[in-house]
């Protein structure tokens, strides 16, 4: 049996804040998802994933800052990076999505959703540099460049074209790791060299 929710993103976020208002709740109490879990059922028209519900246009519109309309969800919620030391202070520290999905509640400036939370979340290594899981997100080496991207900007400007020369090439500059799949991830060459370079 097919739902009868709200057939756009907009129509849903309109009704949930009626439901907030005339509750008279605030909707930066808490993460996202868990003020929404809190609350929709009130109105059966509601989904109660408006992340999968809406998920073509999820990312476009805003996420869950424009679904509950926030002005100010980055103040609420930890930058990504600001999110990595925090996750690593859960007990016990989540080694997996489902585990995070656990126990990211106890603190609520982590939010529930991640993936779609943070834009750029693939390009910086998705689940496993957010959760600190590969051995290359829990030993960064301070001598090399910070990430993919700024030592992709290094390579350019030593006209590095591929993989075979950067292996030669690389020493011209002491702040590029010897390699750079195993320090960067396993998208490293085709954000350094272009989508021709699948997982080699």
């Amino acid at each position: 049996m097919v739902k009868n929710y709200y057939p756009t993103f907009e129509e849903a976020s309109d009704a949930f804040a009626k439901i907030l208002e005339k509750k008279k709740l605030d909707q930066y109490t808490g993460t996202a998802f868990y003020v929404h879990q809190g609350h929709y059922d009130e109105d059966p028209r509601l989904p109660p994933s408006p992340e999968f519900t809406y998920r073509s246009v999820w990312k476009e519109k805003g996420g869950w800052k424009t679904f509950l309309k926030r002005k100010d969800e980055e103040a609420v919620f930890y930058t990504f990076e600001e999110a990595q030391e925090a996750i690593q202070k859960l007990r016990p520290v989540p080694r997996n999505s489902t585990k995070y999905a656990k126990f990211q509640r106890q603190n609520r400036r982590l939010t529930s959703t991640p993936a779609t939370f943070y834009p750029d979340f693939e390009d910086r290594g998705g689940w496993d540099a957010y959760l600190l899981l590969a051995e290359i997100y829990i030993n960064k080496n301070p001598q090399y460049y910070e990430d993919i991207f700024e030592a992709k900007k290094a390579i350019i400007k030593l006209g590095i074209k591929n993989e075979n020369v950067y292996r030669t090439d690389y020493k011209f500059d002491p702040k590029l790791p010897p390699n750079l799949r195993e320090y960067y991830g396993k998208y490293a060459l085709q954000k350094a060299f272009g989508s021709c370079y699948k997982f080699i």
